[in-house]
């Protein structure tokens, strides 16, 4: 049983930012919402950059099934430059696995329930982000 998180889309709205819609966790095997014990981390990249290579952007606990980022800060993109992105989202019910570096290995061991999406590629604009946007939810 794995949960996947589903991109609806992004959009750029400001420079260095990216607009994320709330995104759906769903598990994998039966399609329903996760649950608010589950943790989802946005990570991101360079365009085409690898999955493994990707950094943590931002890191939350899920509202009512869905990963809510809302306009995060990329830290070092320019105006119209592609940014890989992916959520990858866990069962944090235990507490220990504060982020996706905790939580990979012990997916992997089979001691959790887990999942990514897919890499997504979204774009920054020139657009300046408005007042109160913090540089980051991580």
């Amino acid at each position: 049983m794995l949960l996947t998180a589903v991109f609806a889309f992004a959009s750029a709205r400001g420079q260095g930012v990216i607009n994320l819609p709330p995104v759906p966790v769903t598990n994998g095997v039966t399609g329903t919402l996760a649950g608010s014990t589950v943790r989802a981390e946005l990570d991101y990249g360079p365009a085409l950059a690898p999955e493994n290579s990707l950094s943590p952007l931002a890191a939350m606990n899920l509202v009512n099934g869905y990963a809510r980022f809302g306009l995060v800060v990329v830290p070092g993109f320019a105006p119209s430059m592609p940014v890989e992105l992916q959520i990858r989202a866990w069962d944090n019910s235990s507490g220990l696995f504060a982020d996706w570096t905790q939580a990979q290995p012990a997916w992997q061991a089979g001691l959790i329930i887990a999942g990514t999406s897919i890499l997504v590629e979204a774009l920054a604009s020139s657009q300046t982000p408005p007042p109160g946007v913090p540089q980051s939810v991580f």
